[in-house]
């Protein structure tokens, strides 16, 4: 799960899709790209699909694609389908940016659950 520049690092390709894509056909698995205020692109199965943002007031970035990875780990450890823990990835790194700081910044339970009701 490499984000949008350490795909292009690994792969020389600058459009996220296209990394992608390699680093799936390299692996033979999945491949989440993070692309920060523009979401996520999924390689699955030869397909790349899109897991949308969330918007929010950005203050600081820190720590958005920690909560991200987190929070799918943790989806997906519970037994949720892979676009719902990619939603829920999406609400963490979305919230993660509306605090300054790392730590402080890494949203709870109810706050993703909170931001997931709103935009369901």
């Amino acid at each position: 799960m490499p984000n949008e520049h350490e795909a292009a690092v690994l792969t020389g390709e600058s459009d996220p899709g296209r990394a992608a894509a390699v680093l799936g056909a390299a692996t033979g698995g999945t491949v989440v790209v993070t692309c920060g205020s523009r979401g996520a692109l999924t390689w699955r199965e030869g397909a790349v699909e899109v897991t949308a943002p969330f918007a929010v007031a950005a203050v600081d970035t820190v720590a958005a694609g920690d909560a991200f990875c987190g929070v799918l780990a943790a989806a997906l450890a519970e037994g949720r389908d892979l676009g719902d823990a990619l939603r829920r990835a999406a609400a963490a790194g979305a919230l993660a940016t509306t605090v300054p700081g790392a730590l402080p910044s890494l949203p709870t339970r109810a706050q993703v659950e909170e931001l997931l009701s709103i935009h369901h």
